[in-house]
Order: C-alpha cells, then sequence, then structure tokens
C-alpha cells in the first residue's frame, strides 16, 4: 500500500464494531436431508474447496431471486429449516447469505456471515444496510456476495444479470465496495472480529463513503484498485462510469479523477471486440478512432466542459457512452 493511503486511509477498528447490535439468532439445524440432497448434486465431483465454494455461489445466483417484499414475511431466516428457504428460494441479502452459509458449511467449507455497510446509496457510520458470507480459500478470507452475483433490483423489480465478480473477492476489489462491520460463524484462529478479508487493513469509513458506487466495477474493468482509492483519499470524485456489469471494455489507461486540467494531454486506452469505433467528444469536437483488433489508443487536449468518451458497437449507428469527466472547475 502507498505511502499515501497508509497515512490517510487506515483507522483503528474496535470503535465501529462496539456499536454495532446483536447479531441474529443462528440456527441450531445447519441442515436437513433434503438439503444434504441438494448440496450433493451440487457439489459432485468438485476437487477442491474452491471448487465446491463456487458451485454452492453459482448454485444460489442462478436459483434464488431478490424480493425484498418476501424478506418482510421471512423475518430472521436463520430460525427457517434450510429446505424451507430452499423451496422459496426469494428473499433478501439475509436470506442469500445465511443459504449460501449453511450450503457452505454443510460442505465442509469454513464460512462466516458478515454485516456491514455495502457501497450502495447513503453509507452511515455503524449503520449497516447488507449481509454476505466470508469463505476461507487457500489461507485467506475471500468475500462472497451472492446477493450481488445474481443480478439487481430496478424499480422494485428483480432482474437476473449472473456475475462471478463477487464470488472469492481478493480484498484489493472487496474493499472498495464492502465495508465489514460484524463477524458471526467461522472457525479461524485470531480476533475475528478485526480481521478483514485477505488479511487487509481496514480503509477509514470516510474514505470508503468518497468511492463511487461504480469503483468496483472500474477496478474489475482494469482501473487500479490503489489508483481509486488514493483518489478517495484526497478527496477527487471518481469518473462517471456508464459501462454494463458485465462489460466487455478493458481499460488499460485512463484518468482516476473525475476533474481535469483545462489544456492537459489526456490520454485513453481501451480493449473491447464488440466496438468498430471509439471516440472522445468534447462539445461539438469528436476525436474518433476505428480498430479492427478491438484496441483503442485515443490522445486529446482537454476543452473546458464536459468531456465523454464513447464507443460504438458493430452494426450499430450511435455511440454509447464509457466514461464521463470534467474539465475544469471542481
Amino acid at each position: 500500500m502507498s505511502q499515501a493511503l497508509a497515512n490517510g486511509a487506515i483507522q483503528g477498528q474496535a470503535s465501529l464494531h462496539e456499536k454495532f447490535a446483536h447479531p441474529p439468532v443462528i440456527s441450531s439445524t445447519v441442515g436437513d436431508e433434503a438439503s444434504a440432497t441438494l448440496l450433493n448434486e451440487v457439489v459432485q465431483g468438485a476437487k477442491s474447496d474452491y471448487e465446491k465454494a463456487h458451485r454452492i455461489y453459482r448454485w444460489v445466483i442462478k436459483n434464488m431471486s431478490h424480493d425484498p417484499r418476501a424478506a418482510s414475511r421471512i423475518g430472521d431466516p436463520a430460525r427457517h429449516a434450510l429446505s424451507q428457504l430452499l423451496t422459496s428460494r426469494r428473499g433478501s441479502c439475509a436470506v442469500f447469505a445465511d443459504v449460501t452459509s449453511r450450503l457452505m458449511v454443510l460442505a465442509g467449507l469454513n464460512v462466516r456471515t458478515v454485516e456491514g455497510v455495502a457501497r450502495v446509496g447513503t453509507a452511515r457510520r455503524g449503520q449497516a444496510n447488507h449481509r454476505w458470507n466470508e469463505v476461507w480459500l487457500d489461507g485467506e478470507w475471500r468475500v462472497v456476495d451472492t446477493t450481488w452475483g445474481a443480478g439487481y433490483l430496478e424499480g422494485g423489480r428483480f432482474v437476473r444479470d449472473n456475475t462471478d465478480l463477487f464470488f472469492a473477492m481478493p480484498a484489493e476489489l472487496a474493499k472498495l465496495s464492502h465495508y465489514p462491520l460484524r463477524y458471526w460463524g467461522g472457525y479461524a484462529s485470531g480476533e475475528e472480529s478485526t480481521v478483514v478479508a485477505g488479511g487487509q487493513s481496514r480503509l477509514a469509513f470516510n474514505t470508503f463513503t468518497k468511492l463511487s458506487e461504480q469503483a468496483i466495477f472500474m477496478a474489475a474493468a482494469g482501473f487500479s484498485a490503489d489508483d481509486l482509492l488514493r483518489a478517495a483519499v484526497h478527496g477527487s470524485a471518481q469518473p462517471d462510469w456508464y459501462q454494463p456489469l458485465n462489460t466487455q471494455t478493458k481499460v488499460i489507461q485512463a484518468p482516476v479523477s473525475k476533474v481535469l486540467a483545462p489544456s492537459a494531454e489526456v490520454r485513453f486506452q481501451f480493449e473491447n471486440q464488440a466496438y468498430e469505433e471509439m471516440a472522445v467528444v468534447q462539445g461539438r469536437k469528436w476525436v474518433r478512432q476505428r480498430a479492427k483488433t478491438g484496441l483503442f489508443d485515443l490522445a486529446v487536449s482537454a476543452l473546458p466542459g464536459e468531456l465523454l468518451v464513447m464507443g460504438r458497437r458493430k452494426g450499430q449507428d450511435e455511440f454509447e457512452a464509457v466514461l464521463g469527466y470534467q474539465v475544469g472547475g471542481r
């Protein structure tokens, strides 16, 4: 970790844990015969803990749906038999995390449930808004979030959009999107209440809240996680990111701060096999490039106002936004 991050992004960990409410009741019955039968079908042939965990993750995100209305009827999922939750296959993040945890326990994995703050909406210090899991793989805790892996809510309706981005997340990615407050379960030695996934030091909460909600997706597309954190530490907004979750865009080079200096020479490098043409747009000025190989390299002098990076897909007439910046101002 850079010195800038070390100076501006690390804090003591006890205070947030002390403020956290009591964890939910843990069910004394992890699973039952029907659940064990299903699990055997899911993990049959798996040759490692990693493969077991991944198969369970994939089953949950393919078969369960995020439904806040069902969550209100279910209440604490730990009070229900696992077979009941597997029959319903609906619920909130608490249900997703509970089902994931119990299936992994039945599979012999070391897993714990985490409650904390997810980088969506307004994040407030010490107030949890999400649950997920961490599983012990290859000597470290790795974040597993089946709720986000399954899809998203749009206008109150669940849209299934499966992704492996939230399976076995390394710490450098997880710290952009998940801020743990409380753990329960798991059987690793040591002070579990102060361990962050991957053994990394905890970010200061105010730094976490300055991260863009799209930071995790930007990092997955190629932006440096440390560069995104460094920008947050120094109070710099990150650029607007317009790409879908399962984007084909790979960022090789692009500014990590949203505000650019006028007249600055700016370079953008991307890889995207789906785009036939990309462009940097500043007002009425367009700098375009076609690339048969899917590699794009555009350099411009920044002009005051809005700067957009856009792409045109093969067979399409219109361009779609990729990145957005502001030249001048704050």
